[in-house]
């Protein structure tokens, strides 16, 4: 199988960018444009990416960003934050949030946990279903809280 060159694909993916913007596909100019900031992370990867803070930050960055970066009425916020509305006892620190902040108050709309590649075992991934599902009770109870 042929590798590409970074040159090679960050001029493919650029020619993705302006053939969107030539056929108004704002779809297509999404997904290029993550394509265009990601192909530099995903080929210079590293055997780092087996620590998720590493590979949340070398290869879903940019997929976040493009997605939820762009609305401003949106606040994303990365991993390592407590999760507001837990219990002291539970340290909740999902990878990614958004949230919005309706009358100066922050709701956080949802939560994401991810896994790199190389940790995929189904007790990760059961561990990671459950945290989440504390994770979405608590965004929850906050808009209620709050009477919203």
């Amino acid at each position: 199988m042929p590798t590409l060159s970074l040159k090679e694909c960050k001029r493919k993916t650029a020619g993705w960018i302006v053939e969107a913007c030539d056929d108004d596909d704002d779809s297509l100019l999404i997904f290029a444009d993550i394509l265009h900031r990601s192909v530099p992370r995903l080929l210079s990867a590293t055997n780092s990416n087996n620590v998720e803070d590493t590979f949340v930050h070398n290869a879903v960055t940019d997929l976040l960003d493009v997605v939820f970066g762009e609305d401003q009425k949106l606040c994303h916020e990365w991993a390592n934050k407590k999760l507001p509305g837990t219990e002291a006892s539970v340290l909740m620190k999902p990878d990614f949030m958004a949230a919005t902040k309706p009358s100066h108050r922050v709701v956080y709309l949802f939560s994401v946990e991810i896994k790199p590649p190389s940790k995929t075992r189904d007790d990760d991934v059961c561990e990671d279903r459950v945290k989440l599902g504390v994770q979405m009770k608590a965004m929850l109870q906050v808009p209620e809280s709050l009477r919203l």
